[in-house]
């Protein structure tokens, strides 16, 4: 479709409709810009939580993966040949990028952007796309780092563009660092702008800008920083919603009140949590009913699916299993309407949550039967795909029938469930190599353990939990944030488990101390309600081992520890 609009060109179309459109619009000068999107093979700032992300801003299940994706729009004053073929080269290195990084790397190394201050940022930003797709998260940090001190010294028209994209693909590689230094940037001049101007347009991009900093906050565990950053976005969204009373603005309302709830619910402020998610949800439905599009009632769906969470945490599976029914509803509108991956996806992992809450429930035979189901759609998009992305998914969707089997006793058939998707996942962590896609991985060999646990198999058991701690050492290794200590600390417990089992009480002692002393930690660093539950547990399994080996004094240290902890678990929950 081609529409004309006061001597501009406007194209939308099929992605590689588009992508050759782009390389046109450099030859042409009709458009000066360039838009492309890159799947990332390297993204590691999501956790691995069994169920597929949802986001009101960004992928769900069914897309090739994180993205990133950014957007270039050369000022007059930038505007050259020799911009026009910066960009003609850029472009072309990105397409290859797609598919073969290896050989966008050898393409970018034949070009000589000499002097061009254009091409000296536009091909560092590449560079850094390919470096994360080939999982160089050190060589990532250092080139976006480069390429945000470099765009500062340039026109700001043009460097706020740079500095943003470096932000996105920063969060998308896991370069923290850098994506942070790029989001203080934008908050800087983001205020900049409100104090000289304090139009609604630039409060506006200070919301956004806000919202950047939240998501790299989030991304380290640093939920103070999310916290006010959000916080702060919220207030202004507030105010901009009751000014404009625009559908734009109150979604944007919404969307800020969702990234409060996600932080209050990640800190335990649960009735909090669920306050922000009803009002969000509120405002989705109303943008619902009032626009009736595809965009507002999947941004209903969302908004839908987070009080269900929120419930969830709070036991509150009445609730819980109500908005999960109203959002599948959607999402299988949705999916009947348009067809598309992203509907089917979202359908996926919702009748997963259903599913969840009908297991938690007890109701295991509902349980099984929404599993099934989405079991189905997830095989359906991996077979038409074949993205890792479509991939992932049905591995989580194969654990989760894993799960339910193993609880109605049926073990041949959660094993068969369990090893269908390790083999997914070890297929990817040989194609990847990512840090997501290696915690993938020790998801599901913990699974496959937990089913020969079960089975009395503790031989079994005991490799695949060692197979897994292996992995988590490694990645804990080189990753600081909490979720990578956590991961260890899990993986210390089941082989502390094991070995207690098979009374090799060394190997069970040792676990067992090192478990302990990473959820102290955690505890003392993070102080979330999912920190103190770890370390309950873990000290129950410690004390547990110590009163079998006759070691009374110790045990009793340790039951007492524990039910510190728990007291403390309580007054946090209540407050």
């Amino acid at each position: 479709m081609v529409q004309h609009i006061t001597g501009c060109v406007i194209i939308s179309g099929p992605t590689e409709l588009l992508v050759d459109a782009v390389r046109e619009a450099v030859d042409l000068w009709s458009v000066r810009s360039l838009t492309l999107k890159i799947a990332s093979r390297a993204a590691d700032h999501s956790e691995f939580t069994d169920v597929p992300a949802f986001d009101a801003e960004a992928r769900v299940l069914g897309g090739d993966g994180n993205q990133s994706a950014w957007r270039i729009t050369l000022p007059p004053d930038l505007r050259s040949d020799e911009a026009a073929r910066v960009l003609r080269e850029v472009e072309r290195v990105r397409r290859l990028l797609l598919n073969d990084p290896i050989a966008a790397r050898r393409l970018l190394e034949k070009y000589n952007w000499g002097q061009s201050i254009v091409g000296g940022v536009l091909f560092g930003l590449v560079r850094a796309e390919i470096a994360g797709m080939l999982g160089d998260a050190t060589a990532v940090e250092v080139i976006l780092a480069a390429c945000v001190e470099r765009a500062k010294k340039m026109p700001d028209a043009f460097a706020v563009q740079v500095i943003a994209a470096a932000w996105q693909i920063g969060v998308a590689f896991g370069a923290l660092d850098s994506a942070g230094l790029a989001a203080d940037y934008l908050v800087d001049r983001g205020r900049k702008l409100v104090g000289a101007l304090g139009a609604p347009e630039t409060r506006g991009d200070l919301v956004t800008a806000l919202k950047s900093v939240g998501r790299v906050a989030e991304a380290r565990g640093e939920w103070e920083v999310a916290g006010r950053a959000y916080g702060e976005a919220l207030e202004i969204s507030r105010e901009l919603a009751g000014e404009l009373g625009t559908a734009e603005a109150r979604r944007d309302l919404s969307i800020s009140l969702n990234r409060v709830g996600d932080v209050a619910q990640e800190r335990g402020e649960l009735v909090q949590a669920q306050m922000v998610y009803e009002e969000s949800a509120e405002i989705a439905r109303e943008l619902a009913e009032d626009l009736g599009t595809p965009e507002a009632r999947r941004d209903l769906l969302v908004s839908l699916n987070n009080v269900g969470d929120a419930a969830e945490a709070r036991a509150e599976w009445g609730q819980a299993q109500m908005v999960y029914e109203e959002s599948a509803e959607i999402a299988r509108e949705l999916t009947e309407d348009l067809g598309t991956p992203q509907a089917r996806g979202d359908l996926a992992a919702l009748l997963q949550n259903a599913g969840w809450v009908a297991e938690a429930r007890g109701d295991l035979e509902v349980a099984s039967e929404v599993y099934a189901e989405s079991l189905a759609i997830c095989r359906e998009l991996a077979s038409e795909l074949g993205t890792p992305q479509a991939r992932r998914g049905l591995s989580i969707s194969l654990n989760r029938v894993g799960d339910v089997a193993q609880e109605r006793g049926e073990f041949s058939s959660a094993a068969l469930a369990y090893g269908e998707s390790l083999a997914i996942c070890r297929e990817l962590a040989s194609e990847l190599g990512t840090p997501q896609a290696r915690r993938d991985l020790t998801v599901s060999l913990d699974h496959v353990g937990g089913v020969a646990e079960a089975r009395g198999d503790l031989e079994v058991a005991g490799e695949v939990y060692a197979e897994s701690l292996a992995i988590r050492r490694e990645l804990a290794d080189v990753d600081d944030k909490p979720q990578a200590r956590r991961d260890l600390a899990a993986a210390l417990d089941n082989v502390g488990w094991v070995a207690q089992a098979r009374d090799d009480w060394a190997v069970a002692g040792d676990a067992f101390r090192e478990a302990l002393t990473i959820c102290r930690e955690l505890v003392d660093t993070v102080g979330t309600p999912q920190a103190y539950r770890d370390l309950a547990e873990v000290l129950a399994h410690a004390a547990h081992a110590a009163q079998a080996q006759g070691h009374c004094g110790t045990a009793d240290a340790l039951n007492q520890e524990r039910e510190r902890i728990i007291h403390l678990l309580e007054e946090q929950t209540e407050v």
